[in-house]
């Protein structure tokens, strides 16, 4: 027979002796199992335990309350930290939209690329944040003035992305050039790729379609060519066949 104790001890060999003596003095045993997690405390460090007001609590709620008030603190520190962050976003999204409407409105056909621009400007931003959650508040005064300068550094980006689209492959490069100085090179190399193959592809396809007018063109030609042989060779027949006709009654 197995009995489950209080303790957690599972007992095998049902010997009376051994459960009398849990048995005995419930109390007793009880207490022992409850306060088990707490019966080194007692003994070992008084430092706190002076409960001189009698109403139950030993010295150490002070220092609770005080740890606590210090925590909210932190706390409002962190809100400020959000609002300002709030706010920055706030300006952010306002000055992308505010770049948005400039370039829709100077170039109607370059949205897509604004589209991607806008992206990379966002994710610069996101990580930005990210970057002044971990630092202080001077900190980030500092990446607000830097934020700026990228916001003006995106914006000459785009004016170049402009320029470089309109321009032949000498202003490409040159572009390229000032690109390195950024840190956008690797995503300006991607569009350059893109639009070179771009390039590329328009070209084939021009090449394609000319080969095909061509084609079409010397089709039409040789249709026409044979078309005229046919004929001619109708006409000749007609106007010959009356005179063979006539030998073959001639001489018939």
């Amino acid at each position: 027979m197995k009995t489950y104790h209080i303790t957690g001890f599972i007992n095998d060999d049902s010997d009376d002796d051994y459960d009398d003596e849990y048995d005995d003095d419930d109390n007793n045993n009880n207490n022992k199992i409850n306060y088990n997690n707490d019966d080194d405390d007692d003994d070992d460090d008084d430092t706190n335990d002076d409960d001189d007001d009698g109403d139950g609590d030993d010295g150490d709620g002070a220092a609770a309350a005080a740890y606590e008030d210090e925590g909210d603190d932190d706390d409002d520190g962190m809100i400020m930290i959000m609002m300002m962050m709030m706010i920055m976003m706030m300006m952010m999204m306002m000055m992308m939209m505010m770049m948005m409407m400039m370039m829709m409105m100077m170039m109607m056909m370059m949205i897509r690329i604004m589209m991607m621009m806008m992206m990379m400007m966002m994710m610069m931003m996101m990580m930005m944040m990210m970057m002044m959650m971990m630092t202080t508040t001077m900190m980030m005064m500092m990446m607000m003035l830097l934020l700026l300068l990228l916001m003006m550094m995106m914006l000459m980006l785009m004016m170049m992305m402009l320029i470089m689209m309109l321009m032949m492959m000498l202003v490409m490069m040159l572009v390229m050039m000032l690109m390195m100085m950024m840190m956008m090179m690797m995503m300006m190399m991607m569009m350059m790729m893109m639009m070179m193959m771009m390039m590329m592809m328009m070209m084939m396809m021009m090449m394609m379609m000319m080969m095909m007018m061509m084609m079409m063109m010397m089709m039409m030609i040789m249709m026409i060519m044979m078309i005229m042989m046919i004929m001619m060779v109708m006409m000749i027949m007609m106007i010959v066949s009356p005179i063979i006709c006539k030998f073959i009654k001639f001489f018939g």
